[in-house]
């Protein structure tokens, strides 16, 4: 069979936590995910108190994708990270770990790059 990469947009707009935020999104039935095959999550960074202290973290199926310390400067940064996913149902959990009295952290343009059949 032909494999092919495929995507899907999990979020486009801006997400600023906290409070912490959840995203159910489906894959299709083929979603090829093993050893040599996994998929890659991507996002935008920006954290809009930046102390280099505020800790987020992703999640996605009950798994920790990444938890980071965001930069001491307001630059915005793409982030990506290897890790499995499955076809059908799925879930992102995007949260605010720690940080300083009322500081956020913007999260963007979120994608999951995966792999199917053709």
């Amino acid at each position: 069979m032909t494999e092919v990469a495929d995507f899907k947009a999990i979020t486009d707009g801006i997400v600023t936590v906290p409070p912490n935020k959840s995203f159910p999104f489906n894959l299709p039935s083929d979603v090829i995910n093993d050893a040599q095959t996994r998929a890659v999550l991507s996002w935008v960074m920006t954290a809009s108190s930046p102390s280099g202290q505020e800790t987020y973290s992703l999640t996605l199926n009950g798994a920790n994708v990444q938890t980071l310390l965001t930069p001491p400067d307001s630059g915005r940064r793409a982030m990506h990270e290897v890790t499995d996913v499955k076809g059908g149902a799925n879930t992102l959990e995007v949260a605010f770990v720690n940080g300083p009295a009322n500081s956020t952290v913007a999260i963007s343009d979120i994608v999951v790059w995966f792999h199917r059949q053709a």
